[in-house]
C-alpha cells in the first residue's frame, strides 16, 4: 500500500464524492503517541489517515487507501461512537480542499477497525506513525528537543 499526504487523499475522495455524494462514513479516534486515526468509508473503498494535531486548526499526516474492504463489517463499526463535527482543510497547488461534516468518534471502534482490516495492518500502522513522526520532527524540531 502506498502512503500519501492527506491532501492527496482528500483530492481522491473529493473526485469520488463529486460523482456520488451519498453513503459516506467517517470515524476518528486516538491512536498511540498522541496521534489520531481517521477512517473514511465509501462503498468498497476505505481511506485511513494518521495525523498529529499541530494546533486547533491544523494537522500534519499521511494516509493510505484500502480497496476491496468488507463494506458490511466496516460500515457497522463506523457507525459506533459518539457524533462529532469534523473539518479538514488541505492546501493544494490551485487552492484548498475542505472536508467537513458529521463523523463518529471512538477510540475503541478505530482500534477494532484496524484489527479486522488486514494481517498487514499492524505493520502499516507503524509505517504511517513513523512517517508522521518524521514529518513532525522536520517541521517542529524544538518540540522533540524538549522531551529528549
Amino acid at each position: 500500500m502506498t502512503m500519501k499526504p492527506i491532501g492527496d487523499l482528500l483530492m481522491e475522495m473529493k473526485k469520488r464524492y463529486d460523482k456520488e455524494s451519498q453513503g459516506w462514513r467517517v470515524l476518528s479516534g486516538a491512536a498511540d503517541h498522541g496521534l489520531y486515526d481517521t477512517f473514511v468509508l465509501h462503498r468498497d473503498r476505505l481511506w485511513q489517515m494518521k495525523t498529529e494535531p499541530v494546533n486547533p486548526f491544523e494537522v500534519i499526516g499521511v494516509g493510505t487507501t484500502h480497496r476491496r474492504v468488507d463494506e458490511g463489517i466496516h460500515n457497522k463499526i463506523m457507525q459506533e461512537g459518539k457524533p462529532f463535527l469534523f473539518q479538514i482543510a488541505a492546501p493544494q497547488q490551485k487552492g484548498i480542499v475542505i472536508a467537513q461534516g458529521l463523523q463518529r468518534y471512538s477510540d475503541d471502534s478505530t482500534s477494532r477497525l484496524r484489527t479486522v482490516m488486514s494481517d498487514k495492518q499492524e505493520a502499516l500502522d507503524r509505517e504511517l506513525e513513523a512517517c508522521v513522526q518524521s514529518m513532525s520532527l522536520k517541521r517542529f524540531p524544538e518540540r522533540h528537543a524538549m522531551y529528549g
